[in-house]
């Protein structure tokens, strides 16, 4: 009798074990109770709250961690996922997060403690030490994770009532190209205590100098509308240029308008070949700026049949699926993944 109580235990500790490693949470917040339904590799996503002294987006040396900030995740719906607190030292990381088998799109929501403001946003999403809280929602662009991905670069920047202590209520900017010249505008209204307008270029959306400077013309409590042109023949080989406006008074206090990219050249995108292929496949890609590419290949269900990072350099870069004759024939799909760009790729190839 004994015995039999203790073979018996013994299953029912393993039941409930295959119960809970067999339960997961889908991108919708729904629980899964079975292997077979739950057919995702877990994801994560992370990372940094700071208080940015200086206002520029920009992680900074000497600018430290800020604890106690309300992060939600959310799918692209918007419903929220998960809710976590950023540590004492700015910190956050959700984790087991549903990728699919190819990627699923998420989205980052940082709540403003009272009294504050979020830092401008900078670059593209998941850019290393930039902030990417969009200044009026605190919401991040959307961003995909795939499966197995741990990206640890969502972060936000936040104002203290110090740093951002001009009193303008608005300060927007548009930018159009005509040939080599760039025609910026903007609107800035409430103009008290502004100096001056200083503009400020970018070629990689972290790092700004300023190119220009404009005299402040408006009235307090009213719209002024600006304009500026500016020569890029010296710039024309880049994909994007940024631009913002920096409003400065006489004690150096400022406040930066929105960032306005500007798109020269398009990204010519993938060439795959050879096309049916029985041994490796090759990839031809034009990178814009360096960056890393993630690569699929998935079959006619969508299963991953492999699947690599690729660290590639701007300019054109061929990389290389190995192991293709080990597959059995059939249509299988390529996908690349610019992480910089946000872009996706997708080219059907047959085996």
């Amino acid at each position: 009798m004994e015995e039999f109580f203790y073979q018996n235990k013994k299953k029912a500790k393993f039941f409930f074990l295959w119960l809970l490693l067999s339960t997961c949470i889908s991108s919708k917040g729904e629980i899964i109770n079975t292997v077979r339904d739950c057919n995702f590799s877990a994801a994560s996503v992370g990372d940094y709250v700071w208080l940015d002294r200086d206002g520029d987006g920009n992680q900074d040396s000497g600018e430290t961690g800020f604890g106690g900030v309300s992060v939600v995740l959310s799918g692209p719906n918007g419903i929220a996922i998960a809710t976590t607190i950023t540590d004492i030292n700015g910190y956050y990381l959700f984790t087991g997060i549903d990728a699919g088998i190819s990627g699923k799109s998420y989205q980052v929501l940082f709540k403003l403690p009272a009294g504050y403001r979020f830092s401008p946003s900078t670059g593209f999403i998941g850019d290393t030490g930039n902030s990417d809280a969009d200044q009026s929602t605190g919401k991040s662009s959307l961003f995909t994770l795939l499966p197995g991905e741990s990206n640890t670069n969502i972060d936000a920047g936040l104002l203290s009532p110090a740093n951002n202590t001009l009193p303008l209520h608005h300060l927007d900017l548009t930018v159009a190209l005509r040939a080599s010249s760039v025609t910026l505008r903007w609107l800035a209204e409430n103009e008290m205590n502004t100096t001056r307008f200083i503009i400020q270029r970018s070629i990689d959306g972290l790092v700004y100098s300023d190119i220009d400077t404009a005299a402040v013309t408006g009235q307090i409590n009213t719209r002024t509308n600006y304009s500026l042109i500016t020569d890029i023949q010296a710039l024309l080989s880049y994909s994007v240029i940024y631009y913002r406006i920096k409003a400065e008074d006489n004690s150096h206090l400022f406040a930066y308008s929105n960032v306005a990219p500007l798109k020269l050249n398009k990204i010519t995108g993938i060439r795959v070949w050879p096309n049916p292929s029985v041994n490796d496949i090759r990839i031809s890609y034009n990178c814009s700026a360096s960056t890393v590419l993630n690569v699929l290949l998935t079959d006619n269900t969508g299963r991953i049949a492999w699947q690599r990072s690729f660290e590639v350099s701007r300019g054109v870069n061929q990389l290389s699926v190995t192991g293709v004759e080990q597959l059995t024939s059939g249509v299988y799909f390529v996908h690349v993944t610019d992480k910089s760009t946000r872009q996706v790729f997708v080219e059907k190839i047959v085996k």
